[in-house]
């Protein structure tokens, strides 16, 4: 279910190129073929962009489908949307005048901060224990749904949320509302820029290396502001520890355990009213990496057979979604929910 697009739920910008072919340069005249796979953590939509150096007629293929034929040799610049598959072929024929030139690259789009994730030390692979879980009943999720307003703070949330469920389920101590203030002002030196991005991993290493506030000794204000130290930082966990990059099954079987911190193409946010999410995260729209904290999992009971589902809780406010919360399909690694999924220990 969608409605009209909400306020902008970021400022910031967390896509960056990346490169899934080339930059290879042709002479003409030539007929090569290219062989390539789509790189691990590279999101469509997909790019051909070519610079023409001279060539006059020719015919570029991929996966067996021309892209460009002779007219688009008029041109000095190249550039086509295209579906790629995990393994793709490209063929390039170049005709015309000696020693003339085309330089192909193809690209997608990459999460900003992937690098904060390169050195966490994975989960062990596993598989759930447990058909369903909600972390909300057993009160490892603190109740007030997060509105970021203006504030790119959906990462500085979910690393807060994370290490409260944490606290709950893993230390066995009281449920505490803590500050993602302190994050957006403080971890500057972990890789966050805070209302203009960071990752949950970055806010979680801060975390684990100077503790937390909570949120009523350093509010919320939606902007950025120096570091405060007029608080006592409650010590948490020790590490950060990374879901295998698309294995739903261990992140199923850590939520299972505690909520678990995830960021995925959130581009569909924008027209979310509530049921079960099933949207097309690979389709012509550029990609959104959001952060959100998933609280649970399950099944639907209505359809034969049952759709298995993430619950998640995002950062938009309570009248966003259903009461602040989406469910999306579970098992395909939708909206790449599983690249990014990071937890305290």
């Amino acid at each position: 279910m969608f409605a009209s697009p909400l306020p902008a739920q970021e400022t910031h910008d967390t896509r960056i190129p990346a490169v899934v072919f080339g930059p290879t340069v042709y002479s003409s005249p030539a007929t090569m073929t290219n062989s390539f796979a789509i790189p691990p953590l590279a999101y469509g939509p997909f790019t051909v962009h070519a610079d023409n150096f001279g060539v006059t007629d020719g015919n570029i293929e991929l996966n067996g489908i021309r892209i460009f034929g002779p007219e688009a040799f008029a041109s000095q610049t190249l550039h086509k949307v295209v579906t790629l598959e995990a393994t793709n072929t490209l063929r390039v024929e170049l005709q015309g005048v000696a020693g003339a030139s085309l330089s192909i690259v193809i690209e997608g789009y990459g999460y900003r901060f992937a690098a904060d994730y390169q050195d966490l030390p994975l989960a062990q692979r596993a598989n759930p224990n447990v058909g369903k879980i909600d972390w909300r009943s057993r009160g490892a999720v603190t109740p007030p749904i997060e509105n970021e307003g203006q504030c790119g703070s959906d990462w500085a949330f979910t690393a807060t949320g994370a290490a409260a469920g944490w606290r709950v389920a893993q230390a066995g101590k009281s449920l505490l509302l803590l500050s993602a203030q302190q994050l957006i002002d403080c971890s500057r030196a972990f890789g966050t820029f805070g209302c203009n991005g960071g990752s949950p991993a970055a806010a979680m290493q801060y975390i684990a290396q100077n503790g937390l506030c909570i949120s009523t000794d350093y509010p919320y204000t939606a902007r950025d502001g120096a570091c405060k130290k007029f608080c006592s930082p409650i010590d948490l966990f020790s590490q950060v520890i990374r879901i295998p990059v698309g294995d739903e099954q261990t992140l199923a079987a850590n939520v299972a355990q505690q909520p678990v911190s995830v960021v995925l193409n959130g581009n569909w946010f924008s027209g979310y009213v509530g049921g079960l999410a099933n949207p097309d995260c690979e389709g012509p729209a550029k990609p959104v990496f959001a952060a959100a904290l998933i609280i649970g999992f399950g099944q639907t009971d209505s359809a034969d057979p049952a759709t298995a589902f993430w619950l998640v809780k995002n950062s938009l406010g309570p009248s966003w979604g259903e009461h602040g919360l989406f469910r999306l399909v579970r098992g395909k690694n939708k909206c790449a929910i599983a690249d990014f999924a990071t937890f305290p220990r």
